[in-house]
């Protein structure tokens, strides 16, 4: 029997994972609301609708997180001296 080549299985372990509003709120250390008003207002983090519901991936927050993080002169110091 010969194996057939090409991509490999994808398993759902391999998707990302999709966050509530609630659990990306929480991640993110702000209200639910806030969520809200920003998709209102076609701002904050990219989010998945399908039917009613919203979703957020863990991949899209950390990467808008990341990207919202002001960096200091200092903070290459300070986190180097925390390691």
């Amino acid at each position: 029997m010969t194996k057939k080549k090409g991509r490999p299985k994808t398993t759902v372990e391999d998707l990302p994972r999709l966050l509530t509003t609630a659990e990306a709120a929480e991640y993110l250390g702000i209200a639910t609301g806030t969520l809200h008003n920003w998709r209102s207002a076609d701002a904050g983090p990219d989010y998945v609708v399908m039917g009613s519901w919203v979703r957020y991936a863990a991949e899209d927050l950390e990467e808008w997180r990341e990207s919202h993080t002001v960096r200091t002169r200092h903070s290459s110091v300070s986190r180097a001296t925390r390691r």
